[in-house]
């Protein structure tokens, strides 16, 4: 009840916070945690960012329609998806203060498989090159510019393929 104000709770009931409400917060936390002094100085992008480092990682994860506002369209497009990736960092960071920086080539696959309204996969490779931007502190930026090739499953209908091809360009 700290959180809320006395007005609210007398009106409303006990205040609770939405999702949206929860996770800006959140943010905001991590973004003011970031730029205190002791917290950030825990954190040493030299080491992180070093030359010769390799990332290595594995990206899973899924996805639903949500038709928000008052659309009354609904295509119920669901899918589910998995994304190796690999990069090398082939230089040590360069710059200083804020715009300390490193670069951070690398290859990214990933794989989506639709699982309605029909059963649909795409596959492909990107090239990706990521601009970090390490000065920050502990929540580093970056730039990214990705490029690559993809492919569908031969045997769907034409405006299946575009949807699956058309929710991988609005993700990335």
């Amino acid at each position: 009840m700290s959180d809320c104000l006395a007005s609210q709770v007398s009106r409303h009931g006990p205040c609770r916070m939405s999702a949206p409400a929860k996770v800006g917060c959140a943010l905001i936390g991590l973004c003011c945690l970031s730029v205190i002094p002791d917290v950030t100085t825990a954190f040493e992008a030299d080491e992180s960012f070093a030359k010769g480092t390799k990332v290595v990682s594995l990206q899973v994860g899924g996805g639903v329609e949500n038709t928000i506002g008052n659309e009354f369209i609904n295509s119920d497009i669901s899918f589910v998806s998995v994304e190796p990736r690999f990069s090398y960092l082939p230089f040590e960071p360069f710059g200083s203060g804020w715009f300390r920086s490193a670069l951070e080539p690398g290859l990214e696959g990933w794989f989506r498989q639709s699982l309605r309204p029909d059963s649909a996969y795409a596959l492909g490779l990107k090239l990706a090159l990521r601009y970090h931007l390490v000065g920050f502190g502990r929540v580093v930026p970056y730039l990214e510019a990705t490029a690559g090739a993809a492919g569908t499953t031969p045997d769907v209908a034409h405006e299946t393929r575009r949807q699956v091809l058309r929710m991988t360009k609005e993700e990335a």
